[in-house]
């Protein structure tokens, strides 16, 4: 009896594991959706307004959700602390805080785009940030097409892996 009771835990566990990593998919979308909807916003911001970079930022990271909040509003944060530093570095430094949480291609668009933030004209910022928004689409649009698959995969390897731990315990 406790042998079963051990295989259907052991069930349960890999299968919780496989939907997990289904989750990190399906949130990694709404990331991007989301990354894309803030940085489409700030191209508006910089072109119409004239926003300073840490206002901007800070107004912004009330949009997103986490980890993309905390991204911005710790850049936000530091570039008050430190203005004499280069965006880049706040940008970068906020973006380590949470990279186990991004996806690694996000970390990458959004540290190359610091690069080309604060310290360009106005025109050449909204430019960086549409291409830094195409990019993220190219990558929103990639993640979208293997979506149902790759879901349905992780399910099926975690509910698998628990069966055969099961086999081989009983």
């Amino acid at each position: 009896m406790i042998r079963w009771l051990g295989a259907a835990m052991i069930l349960c566990a890999s299968s919780a594991v496989g939907i997990r990593m289904a989750g990190e998919v399906r949130k990694s979308l709404k990331l991007y959706q989301s990354l894309i909807a803030g940085l489409r916003q700030m191209e508006s911001e910089i072109a119409y307004r004239s926003l300073p970079l840490g206002e901007l930022l800070a107004s912004q990271s009330e949009q997103f959700p986490p980890p993309l909040k905390e991204v911005f509003a710790d850049a936000s944060r530091r570039i008050g602390l430190s203005p004499g530093v280069p965006f880049g570095i706040h940008m970068r430094r906020a973006v380590q805080t949470v990279s186990d949480r991004l996806p690694p291609a996000m970390a990458e668009i959004l540290c190359d785009l610091s690069d080309q933030m604060g310290r360009e004209d106005p025109a050449a910022q909204t430019a960086a940030l549409e291409a830094a928004a195409d990019r993220a689409n190219r990558e929103l649009e990639e993640i979208r097409r293997g979506k149902k698959e790759r879901c349905r995969n992780y399910e099926t390897i975690g509910v698998c892996a628990g069966l055969a731990l099961a086999v081989i315990l009983i």
